[in-house]
C-alpha cells in the first residue's frame, strides 16, 4: 500500500499530493510500461517478454532542472539471477535528474512556485 504525501508551500498557495510508495495495480505489465520513457520502456518489455519478474515503487522526487514535484516511478526487474533498476522522468520537462523529497538537501523542500519553504506530511494511503 502506497502513501499520499501532501507537499504544501508555507508562502504561497502551492499545494500538491504525491502517491509514494506502490499499489496492487503496480505489479502489472502494462502499468509498468507506461511509467517509464520509451528507451527503457522497450528494455523492460523484452525482458517481460524472455521472463523477467518486475515491480514498481513510486519515489517523491524534485527536479533538478525545471524544480517540478512528482512521483518517480521506480521500476525492478530480475532476470536471470541479476537485478535491473530502471527511472522514469520528469513529466514535465523530461529531466532525469531529481533529488528525494526524503534526502537532506535544502534545495529539495522548495517550492517550484516561489521558492518558500514546503511542508511534507502524511496524507493518507493508497492502494
Amino acid at each position: 500500500m502506497g502513501q499520499i504525501i501532501r507537499a504544501q508551500c508555507v508562502s504561497c498557495d502551492y499545494c500538491k499530493n504525491l502517491f509514494v510508495g506502490g499499489g496492487r495495480s503496480d505489479c502489472d505489465a502494462e502499468t509498468l510500461l507506461n511509467a517509464l520513457p520509451e528507451p527503457e520502456r522497450e528494455t523492460l518489455a523484452a525482458a517481460l517478454a524472455r521472463g523477467a519478474s518486475a515491480a514498481i515503487a513510486r519515489r517523491g522526487v524534485q527536479c533538478t532542472r525545471c524544480r517540478s514535484l512528482y512521483s518517480l516511478p521506480v521500476v525492478e526487474y530480475a532476470e536471470e539471477g541479476r537485478k535491473e533498476t530502471l527511472y522514469g522522468r520528469c513529466p514535465r520537462c523530461g529531466g532525469a535528474a531529481y533529488m528525494d523529497l526524503g534526502g537532506r538537501n535544502r534545495l529539495v523542500k522548495r517550492c517550484p512556485e516561489c521558492g518558500g519553504d514546503l511542508t511534507l506530511t502524511l496524507d493518507g494511503h493508497w492502494d
